[in-house]
């Protein structure tokens, strides 16, 4: 499995949590340049919590790993994680262990932080990524831990915006329609999209 298989396999099971989570449209790439902020949860929506989804990712005709997503609610603040494992044969071609961690308001929908865990072959980073919506900013800190470099990013961010493990949580706190658009702010690789 390459690296971009690797980004398919997280993205198959994001996709699939996002469709258990009550999504009924499909994602959309990007938000237009002039984008409406994130609307806050519906009024009297609960996050189901503790909540836990499976799912097994299939390779053709091989079961190529298992994405685990749990959420659960510490006095108001989302927690999410998320785990991307290859398994069996895969596993011994190209091994990946994968571990996110984010936290979101579950009043406003707002993301706090997101990290990731990074096993993937030979390749081992972790990255940090918080939100300070005071400042405006979104702050990243890498560490690859093969190379032991490190990497610290600023990029500047709107009112409110979601990362994409949380995403898949908040879109289901929002009142879906058939035909309708729903606005993401998604931060993401430094930049909103």
């Amino acid at each position: 499995m390459t690296r971009r298989l690797t980004r398919r396999f997280f993205a198959v099971a994001a996709t699939l949590a996002l469709s258990a989570a009550g999504n009924t449209q499909q994602p959309q790439s990007a938000a237009p340049a002039a984008a409406p902020a994130m609307a806050a949860p519906q009024a009297g929506y609960t996050f189901a919590s503790p909540q836990t989804l499976t799912f097994t990712v299939d390779w053709r005709v091989f079961t190529a790993g298992q994405a685990v997503f749990h959420l659960e609610n510490v006095n108001g603040q989302m927690k999410v994680t998320a785990t991307a494992d290859t398994l069996g044969a895969v596993n011994m071609l190209y091994p990946v262990s994968d571990k996110y961690q984010a936290s979101f308001d579950a009043g406003t929908g707002c993301s706090a932080s997101f990290s990731k865990q990074i096993q993937e072959g030979r390749r081992k980073v972790n990255t940090d990524l918080t939100f300070n919506y005071a400042a405006g900013k979104q702050m990243l800190f890498e560490r690859n831990l093969i190379k032991g470099n490190t990497k610290q990013q600023e990029a500047p961010i709107p009112a409110c915006v979601t990362d994409s493990l949380s995403a898949i949580f908040y879109a289901a706190s929002q009142p879906i329609v058939v035909g309708q658009n729903i606005t993401l702010l998604l931060a993401d690789s430094m930049r909103v999209v």
